[in-house]
């Protein structure tokens, strides 16, 4: 839990850095209750002070519109943005912060439009730290720092900066940004000024390095506690409670998370006796978890009750507009209703768009299956068929033929290399065990481990092959027995490694050769091909990389 939010203490600097005058209202009552409001909004004391200054705000930014005052209207705005900003509203806080920078836009440049377009930068860099939008905070805090007047505005764009990356945890990042406005202070007399960038300076080191830190937030500590800034006190004793716990100093963490609740009761402020009591409870000081609990759920109610307050004012939810109201609730029932009918319409279309893609799957899965069929049919044919003919043929030349021997023997080879070959045809295309498909694989592989090629693999069952779908086992044993084969017959390879990787859901087989290789310019084999067509059909991806003389490398990647 944080005071307020995040980076209260740096609207508070924005505040009092850049004092909006509006110099379009003339009259000494406004001027007053300008400063009046503007003190509420810059140090609330009640709960009620911010819903007043808002209120204030937003009907004096209406009558500047109806009379044309944009000088006014635009610092009424910022002023609007910043109460929104501190309540947590950060849509609205952008919304209200684009409203006045587009009104700038429209008018000429001045020494004004310019003071205020850097203030609406900053506090918008504020709202994106907090909606953890980096890009964007650091885009204007960029921009922010090409209108800076004075060094001082320099020194708190960096210290800004620095807040977006320690939103973010990138404490070296932040680090670096303060240590850019620690190079200025010698040129500044601002010493609270300092004292920030002492304080989260040191509070940054101590995040990164334990030991390193400390002298600076004590310095800054020092110096706040001169110029008697209670909320700026309250900051030092926070970081170094936080920095006593970090290193394991109980006892010194616990005396200033005591001096820091004390300090938020002094302040009479409910958001930093929560921040107070959560480092109490944080550092197992159970005596103060029921005050945590109880201050926790009320001002979650609160801020409840005065968000609502706050939209009611900014919308003119008001008893004379009631009819208008009742209008408009009207029109948000028939956008209800015409909302609930296009998502209707685009719950059917996404539903048939899932079952032409589950259709579209299962087909080309029964396909796969279908192949598979055939392949396994055509290897029982070639085995039971051809291949005995083949062994029968070749007995009878060899036992009943009456040629010489020399012929014979040439006869016998051709018959024993067509039996081979068919051999081959009725293996390669033969049933594939996939309960045990591990087993496949190995024996897979084992079966071209041949005296001339030494086939190695690492551990195969990386890859949980029970979540597997058997579509997918048959197409990755086709395709490794086609990159094997291939190498069989055209790359005279001695050592072959393939490597199987599990990636979360991408699974990777990695297949690498010391063939002769070949240009892929001049010829692909028609092996490759096939793999790559198979590995397609169920959404993997097949890469080599190949040529004359340096081998063979293949990537199979595939999901489950």
């Amino acid at each position: 839990m944080k005071p307020i939010k995040t980076s209260f203490l740096f609207l508070y600097l924005i505040f009092s850095s850049y004092g909006l005058v509006c110099s379009d209202l003339n009259s000494q009552t406004y001027i007053d209750s300008l400063s009046h409001y503007s003190s509420l909004a810059l140090k609330p004391e009640k709960s009620d002070d911010l819903f007043k200054a808002f209120e204030y705000f937003n009907s004096s930014y209406k009558k500047a519109i109806n009379q044309k005052k944009y000088n006014a209207a635009i610092n009424l705005l910022y002023y609007q943005s910043s109460i929104e900003y501190k309540k947590g509203a950060y849509e609205e806080s952008e919304k209200t912060a684009v409203k006045g920078l587009n009104h700038i836009h429209e008018m000429n440049i001045t020494p004004y439009t310019i003071s205020i377009k850097k203030s609406f930068y900053n506090l918008l860099g504020l709202i994106y730290i907090e909606k953890f939008d980096k890009i964007k905070a650091i885009e204007l805090y960029n921009k922010t720092i090409e209108f800076a007047e004075s060094i001082e505005d320099t020194i708190k764009v960096y210290n800004n900066l620095s807040l977006v990356f320690k939103n973010h945890n990138e404490y070296n990042n932040a680090k670096d940004e303060l240590l850019k406005a620690y190079a200025l202070l010698p040129r500044t007399k601002d010493t609270l000024l300092k004292a920030t960038i002492y304080d989260n300076l040191g509070y940054t080191y101590s995040k990164i390095d334990k030991v390193k830190g400390l002298t600076l937030m004590q310095k800054a500590l020092s110096i706040r506690k001169f110029k008697q800034e209670k909320i700026k006190v309250y900051t030092s004793y926070n970081h170094l409670a936080k920095y006593f716990h970090n290193v394991n100093d109980t006892v010194q963490a616990i005396e200033y998370a005591l001096k820091n609740y004390e300090l938020a009761n002094e302040l009479n402020s409910s958001s930093y006796r929560l921040d107070a009591l959560s480092l109490l409870v944080d550092l197992k000081r159970h005596e103060f978890v029921d005050q945590f609990k109880l201050l926790s759920d009320s001002i979650s109610k609160v801020e409840k009750q005065e968000l609502s307050r706050f939209m009611l004012v900014k919308y003119d939810y008001s008893e004379f507009k009631r009819k208008a109201l009742e209008s408009e609730l009207e029109k948000e029932q028939q956008e209800s209703k015409t909302i609930i009918a296009f998502l209707i319409a685009l719950f059917i279309l996404i539903l048939s768009l899932f079952l032409y893609f589950v259709l579209k799957s299962k087909h080309k899965k029964d396909k796969i299956k279908e192949a598979y069929q055939k392949e396994t049919e055509l290897s029982k044919k070639v085995h039971d068929e051809l291949a005995n003919d083949m062994s029968d043929l070749m007995n009878f030349v060899e036992n009943d033929i009456e040629v010489t021997q020399t012929k014979k023997s040439l006869l016998l080879d051709n018959i024993e290399d067509i039996y081979m070959r068919t051999r081959d045809i009725s293996t390669e295309t033969g049933s594939i065990d996939l309960v045990n498909f591990s087993e496949s694989i190995k024996h897979l592989l084992m079966q071209h481990n041949k005296k001339d090629t030494k086939v190695v693999t690492n551990n195969i069952n990386a890859i949980d092959w029970q979540n597997v779908s058997e579509h997918k086992k048959v197409v990755i044993y086709r395709c490794l027995q086609e990159l094997l084969v291939n190498m069989k017959k055209h790359s005279k390879a001695k050592v072959v490694s393939v490597v199987f990787k599990n990636h979360n859901k991408k699974k990777e087989i990695r297949y690498v050769d010391d063939g002769v290789g070949f240009s892929p310019e001049e010829k692909k084999l028609n092996g490759l091909a096939n793999v790559e067509s198979r590995i397609k059909n169920i959404q993997g991806t097949f890469n080599f990389i190949t040529s004359k003389g340096n081998g063979f490398k293949a990537t199979l990647k595939f999901n489950n």
